[in-house]
C-alpha cells in the first residue's frame, strides 16, 4: 500500500464484477489499499477497522440494502465518500441513493468506465 494513498473498500457479492472494477482500479495514481466486502456485515466490520476514504457499494447486499449501509457509514461521523453501482440504475433508483448519503451514483452496465475516472479525481483532492 503507497502510503497517504486513498484506501478504497469494495461491498458487492459478485465475484466477477469486483475482479473487473479491481484491474482497472488497481493502475491508478492515488490508489492505495483496495479491499472487498462480500456483506453488510463484513463491509461495516471493515469500514470501522480500516478506515477507507471511498466505499463502492452495490444497492444489494447479503443481509440488508446498501441503503441501510450508507446510513450506518454516514451515522458513523466519519467523512468518506460512496460510490454506488447498481444494475438498477433508472432514475427513480439514483435520486434515492444520492438522498440517502451517497456521493455518486453509477449503472454497473453503462457507467462502470467513469468509476475509475472519478476514484482518479477523488484520489487528487486528498
Amino acid at each position: 500500500m503507497v502510503t497517504g494513498a486513498l484506501t478504497i473498500l469494495l461491498v458487492d457479492d459478485n465475484s466477477e464484477f469486483t475482479g473487473r472494477l479491481i484491474e482497472l482500479v488497481k493502475e491508478l495514481s492515488g490508489i492505495g489499499n483496495i479491499m472487498i466486502a462480500r456483506s453488510y456485515d463484513e463491509g461495516a466490520t471493515i469500514f470501522h477497522q480500516e478506515k477507507p476514504g471511498v466505499i463502492l457499494l452495490d444497492i444489494h447486499l447479503r443481509g440488508r440494502t446498501g441503503v441501510e449501509f450508507i446510513k450506518h457509514i454516514r451515522g458513523a461521523g466519519r467523512v468518506c465518500s460512496i460510490l454506488v453501482m447498481s444494475n438498477h440504475a433508472d432514475e427513480q433508483y439514483r435520486r434515492f441513493y444520492l438522498h440517502a448519503g451517497a456521493d455518486y451514483f453509477f449503472d454497473k452496465t453503462y457507467e462502470f468506465p467513469l468509476i475509475p475516472e472519478t476514484l482518479r479525481k477523488i484520489a487528487a483532492q486528498k
